[in-house]
């Protein structure tokens, strides 16, 4: 098995829809934990753009090339990551970024990774999903 199967094994995922209290709750909980609402989630966001400026500056080392984030959330990272560089996401929640302003920095915004071509390639894959960030050198055209 590749790196990249590995990788996109898990996905897509499929979860028991919410009731609609638990979906009102659900979005309210998830924005007051990424946009760092409280002291605790102050402290890791300090800690956390740490990780973000040292997972850019390493990237910045592969030479700069295209990035895919599995788990935007709420794009806080992406004022740590070079400009004008491709940028797309993965993330099936839109609500977390619908209003912020990187996300003009995103060239494609995808909900599940089956959307993506299989033709693409990346020069980095960050994975966000299970709270750390992965830099994985995927050059462009390399086959897995």
């Amino acid at each position: 098995m590749t790196d990249m199967d590995r990788l996109f094994k898990p996905f897509p995922k499929t979860r028991p829809p919410l009731s609609p209290e638990m979906k009102h709750l659900h979005k309210a909980e998830l924005l007051t934990n990424r946009e760092r609402r409280t002291v605790l989630a102050k402290f890791s966001n300090f800690l956390e753009s740490w990780m973000h400026r040292r997972t850019a500056s390493d990237g910045m080392g592969m030479g700069g090339g295209s990035i895919l984030e599995i788990g935007g959330g709420t794009l806080n990272h992406l004022r740590f990551e070079p400009g004008g560089v491709p940028y797309d996401v993965i993330e099936p929640f839109s609500g977390p970024y619908a209003d912020k302003p990187q996300k003009k920095k995103v060239w494609n915004f995808f909900e599940d990774m089956g959307n993506i071509d299989p033709a693409e390639r990346y020069q980095r894959i960050a994975d966000r999903r299970r709270g750390r960030e992965e830099a994985i050198h995927q050059p462009r055209g390399c086959q897995n």
